[in-house]
This record gives structure tokens, C-alpha cells and sequence, in this order.
């Protein structure tokens, strides 16, 4: 029996979230530091909504992407993944904005990546994960998932692993200037 791929997208139920675990063999950052990378809807944190995030603790991985459930839901998780967190390692104010934004309560301090480096990511760390999309399409991508594509989640969690192991090779590449003086 053949089937296309528009009638296979139309037997697949989306489900709430999709989580993957797994454990990094490169670093361990302690139970009280972590990399974190979200996803969103919009650059600016009052008008969009986070769709995905991927943290990095201890050697640990863990990635959540929204398939149906709500930004609260979401932001659940985060909060409960963020939980005895001290510091965290991320690039620009982007996630520190939008975590301070859509969670109370929560103290910590942030690390720049690039703090220092007069070039963004992809001049330091140029890899992508094959049929990643760009960030800029993450919010396609997510309405895409909101009718009912499974394939778009999968992008979506790929982009975000692809960051999230990105920021995990800079922060590699700078451990002792950003981590290595506080020990």
C-alpha cells in the first residue's frame, strides 16, 4: 500500500510535547549551572510565545518542544528544569529577557557567551544539523505544527538541539575565562 505524504501528516497525532533526554559524554556543569536555548514565536517576549526550550545540566540534555500544549504548560517544565539553578550560560539577552519575562520568582546569574567577542556564533561554531532550519523560521514552522504537522516539530526540536550544542561548543572553547575562575 502506498500513501502519500500528505495522508501519512493526516494519520499522525500531534502530542502535547515531545521531551528528549540524553547524556553528554564532553562536560558535566554541576546541578547548579546550566545552558539553556529557547525557541519563540517573536523576537520580542511581550508579543510572542515560547515554543521550545533545550537545557543543558550537569551532563544531562533535555529538550521540550510544544506540540498542543499551551506556553503555560511549557513554561512549567521550565520552570521545574530550571529549579536550583544558579547560573546560566546562554548568548545576547535573549533568553534572560524572555525568561525573566514569562517566569516569576526565579533568581539567577547570566552568562553571555559572547561576551567579549566581537562575532556572533556562526563565526566561532559553523555547524548545522542536516534539514535544520534557521531560527527566523521557527515561527512558520510552529504554525505549521498548530494544523496538525508533525514533521515541523521535529525541525523545530533539531534547531533547537543544534543551539543549544552550539552554545555547549563555546562555552567548551571559553570554559576556563567564563567557568574556570569561579571554581
Amino acid at each position: 500500500m502506498e500513501i502519500s505524504l500528505e495522508e501519512l501528516k493526516k494519520t499522525i497525532n500531534i502530542p502535547k510535547f515531545i521531551i528528549n533526554e540524553e547524556v553528554l559524554e564532553v562536560i558535566n556543569l554541576g546541578d547548579d549551572r546550566a545552558i539553556i536555548d529557547i525557541e519563540t514565536t517573536d523576537l520580542d517576549c511581550y508579543c510572542g510565545e515560547m515554543v521550545a526550550y533545550s537545557i543543558i545540566r550537569g551532563n544531562k540534555l533535555k529538550q521540550v518542544c510544544r506540540g498542543l500544549a499551551t506556553e503555560e504548560e511549557l513554561l512549567e517544565l521550565l520552570k521545574r528544569d530550571l529549579e536550583g539553578v544558579k547560573t546560566i550560560y546562554s548568548y545576547t539577552d535573549f533568553e534572560w529577557d524572555w525568561i525573566n519575562h514569562k517566569i516569576e520568582n526565579l533568581e539567577f546569574k547570566y552568562v553571555d557567551l559572547f561576551d567579549g567577542l566581537e562575532s556572533g556564533l556562526a563565526y566561532y561554531i559553523r555547524w548545522k544539523f542536516r534539514n535544520e532550519p534557521y531560527s527566523s523560521e521557527i515561527p512558520e514552522r510552529f504554525e505549521r505544527v498548530q494544523k496538525g504537522d508533525f514533521f515541523a516539530i521535529e525541525e523545530i526540536c533539531s534547531h533547537n538541539k543544534g543551539d543549544a550544542l552550539r552554545k555547549l561548543a563555546l562555552l567548551i572553547l571559553r570554559y576556563k575565562e567564563l567557568v574556570g575562575n569561579t571554581e
